[in-house]
């Protein structure tokens, strides 16, 4: 497989992170037009989120980049290829969950080799199942962190912290 995509008016985000269980730095790259910026702001985070959690479960991601780039795709959310995968444009409204499985592929056709045309299940199937696995860690982290928040904000008591602040500015 080969793909190059190509668009002067993108702009171009990148970020690095650490294959779990390796040492390996994997460069991260997203572009977008300048009218998604709002949609791809968190896209490399996404491209990141998928090489720590598949990287956990599966294995450890063999390739030096991962790409991920905003195109007209007229074949469903996106299209993988080996390090990179195009995504829909009109995907926005669901745009980790696409990154994620498809950055996904990378593992399931990639680098497990399963043959796609004879066993999709082994394809779509495996990877959707920890496209899932990866989208429940994920929400389960944000829920905790905001429970996290929300248990500090309860017992924080404002009234408290200006007294502090008085007695501090007072010399006392």
């Amino acid at each position: 497989d080969f793909a190059w995509f190509a668009d002067k008016r993108w702009l171009v985000r990148k970020d690095t992170v650490y294959t779990p269980g390796t040492n390996q730095l994997v460069t991260a790259w997203t572009a977008f037009p300048p009218c998604y910026t709002k949609t791809w702001e968190k896209s490399t985070e996404y491209l990141k989120e998928t090489i720590k959690h598949y990287g956990k479960w599966v294995g450890p991601y063999q390739y030096k980049t991962i790409k991920a780039v905003c195109g007209d795709l007229k074949a469903g959310g996106g299209m993988e290829y080996p390090t990179v995968t195009v995504i829909d444009k009109f995907s926005s409204s669901q745009l980790r969950m696409v990154i994620t499985h498809e950055a996904g592929h990378n593992w399931f056709y990639g680098m497990l080799g399963s043959n796609e045309r004879d066993h999709a299940w082994m394809d779509e199937g495996l990877n959707t199942f920890y496209e899932q696995k990866t989208s429940r860690a994920l929400d389960t982290n944000k829920k905790k962190k905001k429970a996290e928040r929300e248990a500090y904000r309860k017992t924080a008591d404002p009234s408290k912290a200006f007294i502090e602040v008085k007695l501090f500015e007072s010399g006392l």
